[in-house]
């Protein structure tokens, strides 16, 4: 009896001590994964009653399309947003940040039009979808 017990701990012992590596691997996978996949289902959780327009930001700057860049150089150097909206006749046509009109300010000079350098992919969200869906 006591022959048994003292195998099992041996084995235990070995298990613990001396397995094949990726077992600790993917136990320190798991101990990392499992807060954030925690505090992603919290934010879920807590975002559940909300819609997508209680979050949109209702004024932002915009800028039109045919502006050089010099002008919008003078806007960025204005003002401590960072993101703009880009306008066509009033129609937003894309979007510009600040690093990009500053790289084509330095590159291409001041007399090109901003329209040259918008990201043109624009995402129109659905105001009343569920904000989690959102994500």
């Amino acid at each position: 009896m006591q022959h048994e017990w003292v195998n099992i701990l041996l084995r235990i012992y070995n298990f613990l001590f001396f397995s094949p590596p990726i077992l600790v691997f993917i136990g320190i996978f798991v101990s990392i994964g499992a807060p954030v996949k925690a505090d992603s289902t919290e934010t879920k959780f807590m975002l559940r009653d909300f819609k997508v327009h209680d979050i949109l930001m209702k004024q932002f700057p915009k800028m039109d399309a045919n502006e050089t860049i010099k002008t919008a150089v003078a806007v960025v150097l204005g003002s401590q947003s960072k993101n703009f909206i880009i306008t066509k006749a009033g129609i937003p046509a894309g979007t510009l940040n600040r690093d990009p009109i500053i790289m084509a300010f330095t590159k291409n000079g001041e007399n090109k039009f901003v329209y040259n350098f918008m990201d043109q992919n624009l995402v129109f969200p659905d105001g009343n979808s569920p904000l989690e869906n959102s994500f």
